[in-house]
């Protein structure tokens, strides 16, 4: 699953992934199983392979990647902008291949 927190109220979406955490860590070994990046560092490659990374202990993973949408270019415009970003396919931020991949990533 892909949750995408976002939006200028830094707390809310602090609470959000709290929340979120909470919910996913019902056998208490979420935090040996979680991935931090920050995508002004980390690159498209770096989060497949954290995403790809089997958990310890067969339990859930968390791959959080803080500043994912600004890499790729989605601070916001209109609809039609984004869209047009979208058909751009090879002026794309290499980001967006996580779009495809996102696709493949299991339940």
């Amino acid at each position: 699953m892909i949750y995408v927190f976002h939006g200028s109220d830094s707390f809310s979406r602090s609470e959000a992934l709290k929340k979120l955490k909470a919910e996913l860590d019902a056998d208490g070994m979420l935090a040996s199983n979680t991935t931090r990046l920050d995508a002004r560092q980390a690159t498209p490659r770096d989060v497949v392979a954290a995403c790809d990374t089997v958990s310890m202990f067969g339990g859930r993973r968390l791959v959080i990647v803080e500043g994912a949408l600004n890499q790729a270019g989605g601070r916001g415009g209109s609809r039609q902008s984004r869209r047009k970003q979208a058909e751009a396919a090879d002026e794309r931020s290499p980001w967006w291949a996580l779009v495809d991949y996102a696709s493949r990533i299991p339940e």
